[in-house]
């Protein structure tokens, strides 16, 4: 499955697939070893952190969890009956917290957009308003989840990976 999902993905857009958040955050006991496989780097499927983290997959390639997250997905605008401007106060909010905490080290920050829910026009703006804010700040990296997998896998994999190897004889 994985190989012809890439493949297909690949011939219609000419970007390889290098992780990706599985349908409904669907996610099986398999997913790591099969996407690691098919020469993916990162899944997004665990709503659980807000940095990065290594897994270990049975051929040994590296691979990592990058961070997503509910509470920033315009899904639950709709389904909690939000208005946009409260969800931007909580995108501003969110972010707050993750980049005080960040001053020690990195933290991820994933916002989960949709065109039928945020981009409609009474609620695009707001979507702006947050991200002026967002990006008003120094240091912050606007990026995308292959980008950070990339970067953690080359400056932070090796060293985290020895890390817990110490900690798990």
């Amino acid at each position: 499955y994985w190989a012809d999902f890439i493949q297909h993905v690949q011939e219609m857009t000419g970007k390889r697939v290098k992780g990706r958040l599985g349908g409904g955050a669907g996610y099986t006991v398999h997913t790591d070893d099969l996407m690691a496989e098919a020469g993916c780097l990162y899944h997004t499927s665990w709503i659980i952190d807000d940095q990065p983290w290594p897994i270990k997959v049975r051929g040994g390639q590296k691979f990592i969890y990058v961070p997503y997250t509910g509470q920033t997905n315009d899904a639950g605008m709709l389904a909690w009956n939000r208005e946009a401007d409260y969800f931007a106060q909580m995108i501003k909010d969110q972010f707050d917290t993750l980049y005080r905490e960040g001053e020690e080290n990195g933290r991820v920050m994933c916002l989960s957009l949709h065109p039928h829910n945020i981009g409609r026009p009474n609620a695009a703006k707001h979507l702006d308003e947050a991200l002026r804010y967002i990006l008003g700040h120094e240091g912050v990296w606007n990026t995308t989840a292959d980008d950070i997998a990339e970067y953690y896998i080359a400056n932070y994999y090796d060293q985290v990976t020895a890390w817990i190897a110490a900690r798990n004889p």
